[in-house]
């Protein structure tokens, strides 16, 4: 049976090299170019072990994963419901299933993602029963918040370029704002289902002074 927890020194095994460098390579590749969105379609070619993402072993979970798996089944249930258009068809479940993975597994996903969750939650009056254009304002500024608190300076461009398409997205794509909407909505509606968690601190994220070390180690690949 294959590990739930994926072994963060990715030369051991098969598995974590996938997770750790392949699929990440893949990604990176998807968001290497601002403005050119078309790429996600490699996402396709991600590998997904489930195992990753689920605690099936009671091995234990960081804190909101529960949630977290939550949200996304109910995400991914509306948007069969909804019809997932043809270009987001072949890549969404899987890319659904490799941020949550990375959330469960890679503590630079985990704080960053989390810390922009509570971005939300905490600009609640600003988003809930608001318009298009008002949301959109909460986008752009969520993601000048995520910019400047950022140190990490490997990825930044490639993580910066995945908020151009989200934003583009919510724009000029029906389904990426309605996608955004419904996620961004039950973030807010089930806000109490989530804890802050100490590392969601912009300050606590790898790549600043935490991670340094590792880093270094491992010549910029973590």
């Amino acid at each position: 049976m294959s590990k739930i927890r994926v072994n963060n020194k990715w030369t051991v095994d098969k598995e974590a090299y996938t997770f750790h460098i392949a699929n990440k390579n893949l990604m990176r590749e998807a968001v290497s170019e601002k403005g050119n969105c078309k790429k996600l379609a490699l996402l396709k070619d991600l590998t997904i072990n489930l195992a990753w993402l689920n605690n099936e072993n009671n091995e234990g979970d960081p804190p909101n994963m529960d949630a977290f798996r939550a949200m996304w089944a109910d995400y991914y249930e509306w948007a069969k419901k909804t019809g997932i258009p043809l270009f987001e068809r072949p890549w969404l479940e899987k890319s659904g299933h490799k941020l949550l993975a990375l959330l469960r597994q890679d503590s630079a996903y985990f704080e960053r993602i989390g810390g922009v969750m509570f971005y939300f939650i905490y600009n609640a009056q600003r988003w809930k029963g608001r318009g298009k254009s008002a949301r959109l304002v909460v986008l752009k500024d969520a993601r000048e918040w995520w910019s400047e608190e950022d140190k990490r300076g490997r990825t930044h461009d490639w993580i910066d370029n995945a908020w151009v398409c989200v934003i583009n997205g919510y724009q000029k794509r029906e389904f990426w704002t309605k996608s955004i909407d419904f996620i961004i909505d039950w973030i807010i509606e089930h806000k109490d289902s989530f804890v802050y968690a100490d590392n969601y601190d912009p300050k606590k994220w790898f790549g600043g002074d935490k991670g340094a070390l590792n880093m270094r180690v491992h010549a910029g690949e973590s």
